[in-house]
């Protein structure tokens, strides 16, 4: 269930927008974004960055419904 809701969520967030999150695994800094709900392939993440919730903020599918 839980895998079910996050793939929604993940294609959702497409739908508003966001674009799939590319992890090189050797960085410890990008390794942190492992835990991102558009991280490409299968994962668990759930997390969005600032920059990320500002961008679905402005898409047209929330503004459509006064968000």
């Amino acid at each position: 269930v839980d895998s079910n809701g996050r793939a929604w969520a993940h294609e959702l967030g497409h739908l508003m927008g966001l674009d799939h999150v590319e992890i090189d695994y050797a960085d410890e800094r990008q390794a942190a974004l492992r835990s991102n709900l558009m991280t490409k392939g299968l994962s668990m993440g759930r997390d969005l960055t600032d920059k990320q919730i500002g961008r679905v903020k402005g898409s047209k599918l929330v503004k459509r419904f006064d968000g």
